[in-house]
């Protein structure tokens, strides 16, 4: 699994997630037990790799926050 462009790909798709289920879906895509990002951590042999990943874990998890703040508030706005 190559880390850098599977951190590339999720980015993508969450800056692409235009309503908040969405970017669930993504959320579910990259970071949900069967992705592709946990199962490497469920098989990670080495503390260098393991720390790759959860870094890379730990950015999508943010961008996904920041993502989610931004369509609720727009969410929001388009509502009132």
């Amino acid at each position: 699994m190559d880390a850098q462009a599977l951190e590339i790909e999720g980015k993508s798709a969450i800056a692409a997630a235009g309503t908040t289920a969405e970017l669930d879906e993504v959320r579910v895509r990259f970071l949900g037990r069967k992705s592709e990002l946990k199962q490497a951590l469920r098989e990670v042999r080495d503390a260098e790799t393991g720390r790759v990943l959860n870094t890379l874990r730990e950015a999508l998890e943010a961008a996904i926050d920041a993502r989610a703040v931004e369509l609720e508030t727009a969410e929001l706005d388009e509502r009132l």
